[in-house]
Formats: structure tokens, C-alpha cells, sequence
């Protein structure tokens, strides 16, 4: 089985998830995002590169942010469950969402404003890693 592909991107303007990078570099590995970073990239070994893009005055946004999401994995975001919610983010995870925006139906009862209350954006969540 041969290696998989190894594209790098040096001088894009890079959303990373915190910061953006003015210039940024990414490496893939495959259809995986590897490493990235400010700056210029680390050095690496003649060969272990496959393809190199210079993306200068080009926008780089790693991932997929969805802003519009109402459930997976049989949860809700109305359930105003932080399991559920981080069942979904590790799902959207695996399938290359890098953020999302839990979405909730105009409903009028206690399980809304529960639900808002468990979305409040002031909290934090952090709902870990892939696994």
C-alpha cells in the first residue's frame, strides 16, 4: 500500500480555530488535515511532501463549519443534554465538521429555554476530542 498523498499550503491567510494567520501554512495527510500553523511551515524531508501550494493572497478555511444544526446520533439539541451535544460534536467531528451551530425550533415550552440556557455561548463548552 503506497503513502498517502501530502499536500502543503504555505502563505494563505489561515483560519485556524482560534486565530487567523496572515500568512499560514497547512499540511494534509490523504483527506486528513495533519498539521498547521502561523508563519511559515517547519522544514521537512526531501520527499515526504507530495505537492507544495503556494496560496499566497488566497483564503485557507480548514474544515467545515455547519451553522445550522438540529440533532445526530439520535440526540437533539433540544434535549438540552451536554452528553448529546458532545455525542454530536464527535460525530460531526469524523465527518470533517470543525464547528457547529446548535439550532433550536421556535417553541415556546421549558424544554427551549432549557435548551438555550445549555447553549449559552458565555459558557465555554469545550466537548473534547475525536476519539
Amino acid at each position: 500500500m503506497s503513502a498517502p498523498q501530502r499536500l502543503r499550503f504555505t502563505n494563505a491567510h489561515l483560519f485556524g480555530p482560534v486565530d487567523d494567520w496572515r500568512p499560514g501554512w497547512l499540511l494534509t495527510e490523504g483527506r486528513r488535515i495533519h498539521l498547521m500553523g502561523p508563519g511559515q511551515p517547519p522544514p521537512f524531508p526531501k520527499g515526504s511532501v507530495s505537492q507544495q501550494i503556494d496560496a499566497i493572497g488566497k483564503i485557507l478555511l480548514p474544515g467545515f463549519m455547519d451553522l445550522h444544526v438540529h440533532g445526530a446520533m439520535g440526540h437533539d439539541t433540544m434535549d438540552a443534554s451536554p452528553e448529546g451535544l458532545r455525542a454530536m460534536a464527535q460525530f460531526y467531528a469524523r465527518h470533517g465538521v470543525t464547528a457547529f451551530l446548535p439550532t433550536t425550533r421556535h417553541h415556546a415550552s421549558l424544554a427551549r429555554r432549557r435548551a438555550d440556557d445549555g447553549a449559552d455561548p458565555r459558557r465555554g463548552h469545550d466537548f473534547g476530542s475525536v476519539p
